[in-house]
């Protein structure tokens, strides 16, 4: 009886394998059976019984209303140890024990299907952590280690994604040649650890076969930049060690010079001299062609400031501090440019030669930083002696530090520059210009305008002097109207559309004063011989409203008069508006909040807020009267009480306008 019994399942199981067969055969798209498909990414065979997928609804919604009362780093900590709970839940609680016959069944007769992914059961098991499955499979399906998916990954490249290291430990074991392998993005097994901050995982790798540090994708990411990059010094070193030693080859050239500038990049100080006991940057810099490799580490170190960085690599390879990158640049003038004086320092106290530098352009490092607005390291070249050289210097066009501050509309420098008396203002360039001829005669895009004001505004303040041929050509009277274009400042200033705000702005004041004429505060007598009489004629106050309101009206209409001439595009009629319309304005503007202030003072006179009404119209008359000064007062003026007003008027105007603390 049992052995009919047992022939009996025998048959049945033959028969529930060819049914199955057959079924999956009619469907004809190859396609993994769904039951082997969910008990190898969850570890059940149906979806009742599940417990992740019963427990993952619920968890999912509780944590949605939760994260809206935690911090998202919380909230993310939790989720992490749910998931962690969620993988050793299947990984341990069902890897243990046998796969059901129902899953023996359809492995034996599905094991070569592939998931709409292309994924076989060997990649799903890998990507879950199910080593005790993976094993079996191999056992069952060793050819399947060697099959891709859509992306080209192979069943090690997915384990390494899920940072899965046993998983990882059993397939390397058993096929080595898979730490090689690429995927279609040219990835490594490693490169896939590595973005995902696997540490164990790549460190591991790197164990299995050293040379895959050195590895290269498609990207031409290399993993021991990738580990350099993340400052993961532990594994760095591990890769180090790890590199053949026959294989020196993997240091030089642009291999070496990428992992250099990863390290740099890193900003982890021990990692780049770890890296720069194998590497040498003398064999790196220069590629086959000739041409620069591209950036130099020390070059790319200034750039981004690490001076850590530039110490080391000076300290070893000071010849460095010599090369120029692609743009003739050394990377002393990168860190002129970015106004670090650290740095600066730095690569002057190792090659004090340096100062004596020029780029493709004759320029020196002061400069450079004239150029770029670096008005700090600007006051530092002044202040130490042994640059004193580059006050002065020329470059291949002639522009002295001065006149490149000028080109570039940086009144800060120029009020630097033109402070030190060491600075030779009567300095001409090879267009026979001086500095303060380029800020009178040159071209001024609209959005430069205000900083064109305040630069020019500084050199009329250090009294800076013209070329002797443009200063004939003004004692003689000679205009220069006519080469003037619609660049010029002037013009700019006074476009049609600036115009068009001005007559606005005048009209609204010469209106609202005219009205303030007849509305005076305190109002009017009703009865007596002085009927129609202002009540508060006779008080002090009443009368400076009246002279106020009165020179205020008066010079809004004239500035509304000149606009309308002005309207006819006359570039000579604009540059007789320059002189003339917004001083007019400028006064209007202050004599009606001057009439302002004095009426609330004479209805307030009594109340308990009046004085605070009068310190704070005060307090914004004083604001006014600042940013209108510059509009007001002529900058050509000798008088000394005028030049102290305005050099305190540019000074705020700098601080408002942030060019008081350029970048530097």
């Amino acid at each position: 009886m049992a052995t009919s019994s047992s022939t009996n399942e025998v048959i049945q199981d033959e028969i529930t394998v060819n049914q199955a067969a057959e079924d999956l055969e009619a469907t004809g798209d190859g396609r993994m059976d769904l039951k082997l498909y969910r008990y190898v990414t969850t570890g059940k065979v149906d979806q009742k019984s599940d417990f992740r997928a019963i427990i993952t609804v619920p968890f999912c919604n509780l944590f949605s209303v939760f994260r809206q009362r935690v911090e998202v780093m919380i909230y993310q900590k939790i989720l992490g140890f749910y998931e962690w709970l969620l993988h050793m839940y299947t990984t341990y609680c069902y890897s243990g024990f046998g796969i059901p016959s129902e899953v023996e069944l359809l492995l034996q007769i599905n094991g070569d299907k592939v998931s709409p992914g292309r994924n076989t059961v060997l990649h799903l098991a890998a990507s879950v952590g199910n080593t005790h499955l993976v094993t079996q499979i191999l056992d069952r399906f060793p050819s399947l280690v060697t099959e891709n998916n859509c992306r080209g990954d192979s069943p090690l490249h997915v384990a390494a994604h899920g940072g899965h290291l046993s998983t990882v430990r059993c397939l390397v074991e058993k096929f080595k040649k898979l730490i090689g392998e690429k995927n279609a993005e040219g990835n490594t097994a490693l490169h896939i650890a590595l973005e995902n901050h696997h540490k164990k995982v790549a460190k591991f790798l790197v164990e299995q076969d050293g040379l895959i540090s050195h590895s290269q994708n498609n990207s031409k990411k290399i993993p021991l930049c990738m580990a350099a990059e993340a400052g993961n010094l532990d594994l760095v070193q591990v890769m180090v060690v790890m590199t053949p030693a026959d294989r020196t080859s993997v240091w030089k050239e642009s291999s070496g010079c990428s992992i250099l500038r990863a390290a740099i990049v890193g900003r982890n100080n021990d990692i780049l001299k770890t890296l720069l006991i194998k590497i040498d940057p003398t064999l790196i810099h220069v590629s086959k062609d000739g041409e620069e490799e591209g950036v130099p580490p020390l070059a790319l170190a200034a750039y981004i400031s690490n001076f850590d960085a530039v110490r080391c690599l000076l300290d070893k390879y000071s010849n460095d501090a010599y090369r120029q990158d692609t743009n003739g640049f050394f990377p002393i003038f990168i860190a002129s440019r970015n106004g670090n004086i650290k740095i600066v320092q730095e690569f002057l106290n190792h090659c004090p030669d340096l100062k004596e530098l020029h780029d493709k352009q004759g320029r020196n490092i002061l400069h450079v930083a004239a150029a770029y607005g670096q008005a700090k390291l600007v006051e530092y070249i002044l202040g130490t002696t042994k640059l004193e050289m580059l006050l002065n210097e020329r470059d291949n066009f002639g522009n002295t530090p001065l006149h490149i501050a000028v080109q570039n509309w940086h009144p800060r420098i120029v009020k630097i520059l033109t402070r030190d008396k060491r600075v030779h203002q009567k300095i001409l360039n090879n267009k026979e210009m001086t500095a303060f001829d380029i800020a009178e005669k040159s071209e001024v895009h609209k959005d430069m305008l205000f900083r064109w004001k305040l630069t020019f505004m500084a050199l009329r303040l250090a009294n800076a002097p013209r070329s002797e041929i443009q200063r004939v050509a003004k004692e003689s009277g000679a205009n220069d109207y006519g080469e003037k274009t619609k660049n010029n400042p002037d013009y700019l200033l006074f476009s049609r559309e600036n115009m068009n705000t001005l007559l606005i702005v005048s009209t609204l004041v010469a209106a609202i004063t005219f009205a303030a004429g007849f509305t005076v505060p305190g109002g009017y007598k009703n009865s007596g011989t002085d009927e129609g009489m202002a009540t508060l004629r006779n008080t002090a106050l009443f009368q400076i409203f009246l002279i106020c309101n009165t020179i205020s009206m008066y010079s809004s209409i004239t500035v509304a008069i000149a606009l309308i001439w002005a309207q006819a595009g006359d570039l000579k009629m604009i540059c007789v508006a320059v002189r003339t319309i917004l001083p007019m304005l400028g006064l209007a503007l202050i004599m009606m909040s001057v009439a302002f202030l004095a009426g609330v003072d004479l209805v307030a006179n009594n109340l308990t807020c009046g004085y605070v009404v009068v310190a704070l119209g005060a307090f914004f008359i004083v604001q006014v009267v600042v940013f209108i000064l510059p509009l007001t007062i002529p900058l050509s003026s000798k008088n000394f009480i005028t030049h102290f007003i305005l050099r305190g008027n540019l000074r705020l105007l700098m601080m408002v306008t942030r060019y008081e603390v350029e970048s530097g």
